[in-house]
């Protein structure tokens, strides 16, 4: 029985790259190294306030994909905890354990937030417009309470909230008179949604025509 099988196979059919065999993995490579450089920037001392506004569209715009939860969790575990110890290492001056102990608590912390998004961000494609933004209004109003519970969990860790990165940005930084950091945590992570969604549009639902090259060499 297997002779006629092997013999139907083509021996000149191109091989699949390892990338075609494992599309999964390049994902989790770009948004591991993106998550972590857009973490890391977007807070002092780089104080690149301009990623904090983009800082979770890479691990949206994938979750848009539908990924297996593993390797999405997985790899969006490691870039928040490698991100918030690179962060924190400024701690080791203190104890020079403290980086590593604090770092992957407080990465642990922020991934349970891109996991919710990993479920909850499949579920706003083909709904209407005013449902997605009401959508994405609850899920940058989940951010807000991850910070607000890292604020309070075990005695509290209230350094580097989102809002922190947009300490030299006055303009943004006014809409805190209306509700603290947490509306200008709201507002970048409201944006980063928004970031995500029209690059899905895009790139993956046909619009504009002109994106129809990049569709195909990106599609999973």
């Amino acid at each position: 029985m297997s002779e006629p099988a092997a013999a139907t196979v083509d021996p000149y059919e191109p091989k699949p790259t390892f990338w075609q065999e494992n599309p999964h993995l390049g994902w989790g490579l770009w948004i591991f190294a993106l998550t972590v450089v857009l973490t890391y920037v977007a807070f002092p001392p780089v104080g690149a306030g301009e990623a904090g506004y983009v800082l979770a569209a890479p691990a949206l715009l994938w979750a848009y994909r539908t990924p297996r939860f593993k390797p999405y969790a997985l790899t969006l575990l490691g870039a928040n905890v490698v991100a918030w110890t690179w962060l924190l290492s400024w701690l080791g001056n203190a104890y020079w354990l403290a980086p590593f102990l604090l770092g992957p608590f407080i990465g642990a912390l922020a991934t349970l937030w891109y996991l919710a998004a990993w479920w909850f961000v499949p579920r706003l494609r083909g709904h209407r417009a005013m449902v997605r933004l009401i959508g994405v209004a609850g899920l940058a109003s989940l951010w807000v309470m991850n910070e607000a519970l890292r604020s309070w969990l075990f005695g509290g860790f209230p350094w580097l909230p989102l809002a922190a990165s947009q300490w030299q940005r006055p303009l943004v930084l006014q809409s805190a008179s209306y509700g603290g950091a947490w509306v200008v945590s709201f507002v970048l992570v409201f944006f980063s949604c928004g970031v995500a969604a029209y690059a899905h549009r895009i790139f993956f639902e046909g619009r504009p025509a002109c994106a129809s090259a990049a569709r195909s060499s990106w599609r999973r």
